[in-house]
């Protein structure tokens, strides 16, 4: 039913800028596509939040998504908190039960004053600091973590730059899974042992690692059952594709990453001002689904060279060579270091494939004007 919600909220274009200031008594609430959000007073119900900057003094009942550049909660999250910032995630609040706050490129900051009553999954482009009180299982992991606040279950850490400060009371095992031991000064507390990486995992290292596999699991079917629709409802525009990719594959790669970085950045840049907002929000929508698309026609291609068929091949055929060719590509975008730069140059090779095969299948448009007649001559 959630689903339904959030996918009526966005056919129905609720496109609107400003900053939002909530009621003080309210249901559950959506609020998506803003440039601000300030949710103050008390909301019965979960809260799901898309803007550039949000900030939450108020109280929750139930569970918090927040998608946004900046985040910082304030206030009471009355169960679970799901935050996601791309810059920067801070908790000054409090949070109920668990929470999974992750900085793409930025910072995490837990303040003295935060705390999670539950477990927590922190991650960080940047830089983890947990200066707070967390009262069950930490999974932390960044380039730079620096701990000075209270864990009273486990702490799993990974990162190459840990550093503890005196203060810091851990009440269960601390497992490091850094590149480098580390140091652990006079006047920190480990009330529980402390494990290096390659010892047995704890459950909550468990439970990230099987939801890891569980998405994965879940994008691979959803990717097989798109390339099956386009086979099934546009088979000449996919048979083109594949053929271009086949006897063409030099341009196509430049072609595809290059329009993919550019309308990135540009509707990245047009969806936080306040006049381009709907243009950015198309734009990206556009370019996600042609670099999505674009992996399935390389996956059909994969298929087709690994079964060493690349003619007359019918439905049944082309559905075993999607199912082989994604299992390829899921297989080697999972290769550490280099795996992400796998997906990405083929699905810009395949969305290159398809730009091309869009351009090749417009025809001109021919305007015939009547040419005025000459008038007779007297």
């Amino acid at each position: 039913m959630r689903v339904f919600h959030l996918f009526f909220r966005l056919l129905t274009g609720a496109l609107l800028a400003g900053a939002l200031a909530l009621p003080l008594h309210a249901e559950e609430t959506w609020l998506l596509f803003e440039e601000s959000v300030h949710l103050k007073g008390t909301v019965d119900g979960d809260v799901f939040l898309l803007a550039n900057e949000i900030l939450l003094p108020g109280e929750t009942s139930e569970d918090v998504w927040a998608f946004g550049r900046s985040i910082q909660i304030d206030g009471t999250v009355g169960d679970d908190a799901r935050l996601f910032g791309l810059e920067v995630v801070t908790l000054d609040g409090i949070v109920e039960d668990d929470a999974r706050i992750m900085s793409s490129v930025g910072n995490v900051v837990i303040s003295e004053q935060g705390m999670i009553r539950g477990d927590a999954i922190l991650q960080a482009g940047k830089r983890i600091t947990l200066n707070g009180t967390i009262e069950g299982n930490v999974w932390a992991e960044a380039p730079r973590i620096v701990i000075e606040g209270e864990v009273k279950g486990d702490l799993t850490v990974n990162s190459p730059k840990l550093q503890i400060l005196p203060g810091t009371i851990i009440h269960g095992d601390l497992i490091d899974r850094g590149s480098k031991p580390a140091a652990v000064p006079d006047g920190v507390q480990v009330l529980g042992e402390r494990r290096r990486e390659g010892t047995e995992p704890t459950e909550l290292s468990r439970q990230v690692q099987q939801l890891a596999w569980i998405l994965k699991g879940l994008q691979f079917i959803t990717a097989y059952v798109i390339g099956l629709m386009m086979l099934r409802m546009f088979p000449r525009f996919t048979g083109q594709n594949i053929d271009l990719l086949m006897y063409r594959q030099g341009p196509l790669v430049s072609v595809g990453l290059i329009t993919f970085l550019t309308a990135t950045l540009a509707g990245y840049f047009l969806l936080f001002s306040i006049l381009g907002t709907g243009v950015g929000l198309f734009l990206l929508l556009i370019n996600g689904l042609l670099f999505y698309l674009g992996k399935l026609m390389v996956a059909f291609l994969l298929g087709m060279w690994a079964l060493r068929q690349t003619r007359d091949l019918g439905f049944g055929g082309l559905a075993l060579a999607l199912l082989i060719g994604l299992l390829l590509l899921y297989t080697a975008s999972s290769i550490p270091y280099i795996g992400g730069s796998i997906y990405i140059l083929t699905s810009c090779w395949g969305m290159g494939a398809i730009l091309v095969t869009l351009r090749l299948s417009q025809k001109p448009l021919r305007l015939h004007t009547p040419q005025n007649p000459t008038p007779n001559q007297p």
